[in-house]
């Protein structure tokens, strides 16, 4: 409410301006869930008021996700609680059924964690499975488990892991790449290895990636990140894996406090990752466009410069330079134009 409510629709804003999508842009879990005990309901005034507020696209372009408390997590992992899942996958269905109504379903997904045992592995796999029914899409934070073979799972899986060896994802998957510890995101390493990111995701088959924070300004005396840029490096963020200056945020507020007038300043290091999300989109029109000109018949001679580039793209180290990425993608255009016009 009041400024902090400007502040964050800034935030959003903001966001939409360098291609981030806000995955929580409004209280959804605070008022809409009820836990009570083994009860869970959910309160349709507080999910209407939200959902009004989600149908302005300039505010919520990008997929969001349906945060649900943690209690009501824990029910559908745990033992013995089939009413309970059932209360919860009911109360699932009646929010996609306000979203759908709304057309916002197809943005929306639920977060699960990563199951800690084969036991909890097994009623991940029935929760999931339950919640697919309901309509949402269902990210786990885990490696892509071999039973759970459903269409709409988005599989979130550390980018460290993913550039050791890349997960396989079933047809209809999606594999999200979680930033939460990537040092790239800092602001005291150059830029060139973020803006790699979207040449080494491409190659490995990667159509997401989860930011760890962009407003994330510092523990309460840090000082804001004005005055105290590595605020999350210090006490009991620490624990957590953020470290560095910047790590934890990529937005600057008006300010030394935590509170604005309804603005908020872009980085460099946003600025860079836009570009990197753009080099993606330029590798997968032009491996589509490859694609459908050899359904087509075209002849791979025809097509010795699209897959040579392709090759290139998947090639690239992880540190390349600035001059090297621009030029690739200069000719990636380049080709992506050609091979348009050849099927027109």
């Amino acid at each position: 409410s009041g400024k902090n409510h400007d502040l964050w629709k800034a935030v959003v804003l903001t966001a939409a301006k360098y291609g981030i999508g806000v995955e929580n842009p409004f209280d959804f879990s605070g008022k809409v869930w009820r836990v009570e005990k083994d009860t869970v309901s959910i309160d349709k005034k507080s999910i209407a008021g939200t959902l009004d507020l989600l149908k302005d696209r300039s505010l919520c372009s990008a997929p969001f996700k349906i945060p649900m408390p943690e209690k009501a997590v824990r029910l559908l992992l745990s033992e013995g609680k089939e009413e309970a899942r059932r209360e919860v996958k009911e109360a699932l269905s009646e929010a996609a059924r306000l979203l759908k109504k709304q057309g916002l379903l197809e943005r929306a997904y639920v977060v699960l964690p990563a199951p800690e045992n084969d036991a909890e592995t097994a009623r991940l796999v029935s929760a999931v499975r339950g919640i697919l029914e309901t309509g949402f899409r269902v990210m786990v934070k885990a490696l892509p488990i071999g039973k759970l073979d459903r269409k709409g799972v988005i599989w979130c899986v550390p980018w460290s892991r993913i550039l050791e060896k890349a997960p396989r994802v079933k047809e209809g998957q999606e594999l999200w790449a979680d930033l939460v510890q990537e040092r790239s995101l800092c602001i005291d390493l150059q830029g060139d290895r973020l803006r790699a990111m979207g040449f080494l995701a491409w190659s490995r088959g990667v159509t997401g990636f989860l930011l760890p924070g962009l407003v994330g300004w510092g523990l309460p005396g840090s000082g804001g990140p004005w005055r105290n840029p590595a605020g999350w490096s210090t006490g009991k963020a620490a624990e957590s894996g953020f470290y560095g200056n910047g790590a934890g945020f990529l937005f600057w507020p008006p300010s030394g406090e935590m509170e604005g007038e309804g603005y908020v300043f872009g980085s460099l290091r946003a600025a860079i990752l836009r570009e990197a999300v753009h080099d993606w989109k330029y590798l997968t029109l032009l491996d589509r466009a490859v694609r459908r000109a050899r359904k087509d018949g075209a002849s791979l001679e025809s097509l010795k410069t699209a897959r040579a580039l392709l090759k290139r793209a998947r090639e690239l180290s992880d540190s390349p330079s600035a001059a090297e990425i621009k030029k690739l993608r200069r000719e990636i255009g380049e080709e992506i134009v050609r091979l348009k016009k050849r099927s027109e």
